[in-house]
């Protein structure tokens, strides 16, 4: 989704962040676990791609959400420039 306004309103998604998830028994059971020799932000696309190629639909809702407590984040790599 590329329109702010999108995210106001439950929807279908092709994909989402992994950060943040809920996946059915039933939709782990059908496609598997992820893919883990993906190299970061992909696994979950992947998995969304299986998971729709067997019938699974992903839901955006704007209710829900989620807090990280303690988390970390990807280190920036230097670009080499002064």
């Amino acid at each position: 989704m590329t329109n702010t306004r999108d995210y106001a309103r439950e929807r279908d998604a092709d994909w989402a962040t992994g950060a943040a998830m809920l996946i059915s028994a039933e939709c782990l059971a059908a496609v598997g676990p992820w893919d883990e020799s993906f190299f970061l932000y992909s696994e979950e696309t992947d998995y969304c791609l299986r998971a729709r190629d067997r019938g699974f639909k992903l839901r955006y809702s704007p209710k829900a959400t989620a807090t990280h407590i303690g988390g970390s984040r990807t280190p920036r790599r230097s670009s080499g420039r002064s």
